[in-house]
């Protein structure tokens, strides 16, 4: 898990960073294509098969798309420009994230008033899938890609997500969901679902281009 979330940090804030050079260096705007490209020249095992989708992650965080090209939104710029200072600062260390990933996975499990009045903002929203019936997914996975679908892509409100709220917006939504809380965020982390959820170094889950598509293949069904 501490390996995933590190190389996720990489990738993502390394996609930054490099966009942000070859922008100073070349006043050209690097593509998707490009970056694929780039990461694959390197001798680091950075690139593999979900290298599209940390991009894409990427994208939404820290990119303006112009034209399939990719410049540095505010958050992005911002986001780099700390980087560069804590390189140039000879009394920075290290973190130790895996006592960080420790210490703030309890943290994910609560939800503050704030937290609590953002869920019935978005049980207040209409979404296509709100009279979906919930029972014919048969599989705790079915059911986390159909809560993460809801938010990220239906109602577009959120790119990644907290499992807690995930879980309690989609039991607020459908009364009938039979998977429990702690199910619901075991099911996101599990190793074998890797191919359907990704997590950001902050916790937040979204989903794979994989998981995307087989949410809309039950969406065209309906």
């Amino acid at each position: 898990l501490v390996c995933s979330l590190l190389l996720l940090y990489l990738i993502t804030v390394g996609n930054a960073i490099y966009v942000w050079a070859y922008n100073q260096m070349f006043n050209e705007a690097p593509n998707k294509k490009h970056l694929n490209k780039a990461a694959k020249l390197q001798n680091n095992q950075i690139h593999d098969a979900n290298f599209s989708t940390y991009t894409n992650h990427t994208s939404k965080r820290y990119f303006v798309p112009s034209d399939g090209t990719f410049k540095l939104n505010p958050d992005g710029s911002k986001k780099v420009q700390n980087i560069i200072l804590e390189i140039k600062d000879p009394e920075l260390k290290g973190v130790e994230y895996w006592n960080y990933i420790r210490k703030n996975s309890r943290k994910n499990t609560r939800i503050t008033k704030e937290e609590s009045e953002k869920i019935n903002k978005w049980t207040g929203m209409k979404s296509k899938l709100e009279k979906f019936d919930i029972r014919k997914l048969n599989s705790n996975s079915k059911i986390a890609i159909f809560a993460l679908y809801d938010i990220t892509r239906e109602l577009k409100i959120e790119s990644a997500v907290k499992p807690v709220l995930a879980y309690q917006y989609l039991k607020k939504r459908h009364e009938t969901v039979s998977i429990g809380q702690k199910s619901f965020s075991d099911t996101l982390c599990a190793k074998t679902n890797k191919k359907y959820f990704q997590k950001t170094p902050e916790g937040l889950y979204y989903l794979t281009e994989e998981a995307e598509k087989i949410a809309q293949d039950w969406i065209s069904e309906t």
